[in-house]
């Protein structure tokens, strides 16, 4: 399931990232979840939405640390 919505190219990661209105949404909506610290993934959004967070989190912060 992971697979079948991951963004494939490692392009579109910095698109989203460098896009004037998805970048500063991305950086928002992450920190109000990162500011959920008593709930986990899974009791905000349920599955599959937790396993697709999480897939979106590691690809973004791999763009991140590698400097795409």
């Amino acid at each position: 399931m992971d697979q079948r919505y991951a963004i494939k190219i490692i392009a579109a990661v910095k698109a989203c990232i460098d896009h004037p209105v998805l970048g500063p949404r991305l950086v928002e909506c992450t920190e109000v979840v990162l500011g959920l610290n008593e709930l986990s993934a899974h009791e905000v959004f349920g599955f599959p939405d937790d396993r697709k967070l999480q897939s979106c989190a590691t690809l973004f912060a791999h763009d991140c640390w590698v400097g795409v």
